[in-house]
């Protein structure tokens, strides 16, 4: 049985932009692209981070051994996340309200996410929506960082999956078992 290594949703990775460049991961070739020397450090303080997708989509990119790239990985160049899955609801009211389907939240284990994949930033747009000012809207101190993918999340690193709750305006109610 030929076993698949990737998955493209369409507007994603191009198969050309999915190979591995000269042994370096996706994480390194998009990290000097656009930070060059500066690239932050990867900050693995958290075992688990959290993910939320349509259920069709990510189960149809891993069902053949793939990996699951989010539909605006091609514009992000990361998949993004969060170590508090309580941000999810808000996030996901502010980027996916209009976006129909039965979804979904993935806890992933980081240790078997690929190496030096995870980076923690500060919020980011989510293909072309401002990102969500946490500063601003919750009266923080600074804005909270966030983990993100620079790479494919393999079926493996999913340890536990958690039904996400909608209301019929497509607003993100709460996770199922977890918030």
């Amino acid at each position: 049985m030929e076993r698949k290594t990737l998955v493209l949703p369409e507007n994603t990775l191009t198969k050309e932009e999915s190979k591995i460049c000269k042994g370096k991961s996706l994480a390194e070739q998009y990290s000097h692209e656009f930070y060059g020397d500066a690239f932050p450090p990867t900050q693995v303080s958290d075992p688990f981070i959290y993910h939320m997708c349509v259920t069709s989509d990510f189960e149809e990119a891993t069902k053949d051994g793939g990996l699951y790239y989010s539909p605006t990985f091609k514009e992000d160049k990361f998949i993004h996340a969060t170590a508090e899955p309580k941000f999810l609801l808000e996030a996901g009211s502010h980027f996916y309200k209009h976006v129909k389907g039965e979804w979904i939240c993935l806890k992933l284990d980081v240790s078997l996410l690929p190496e030096k994949s995870v980076v923690y930033e500060a919020p980011a747009p989510v293909g072309a929506i401002e990102a969500v000012d946490y500063e601003a809207e919750h009266d923080l101190p600074e804005q909270p960082k966030f983990p993100h993918i620079y790479a494919g999340i393999p079926l493996q690193s999913v340890v536990e999956t958690y039904k996400i709750v909608r209301n019929e305006e497509g607003e993100f109610l709460s996770i199922e078992n977890l918030c």
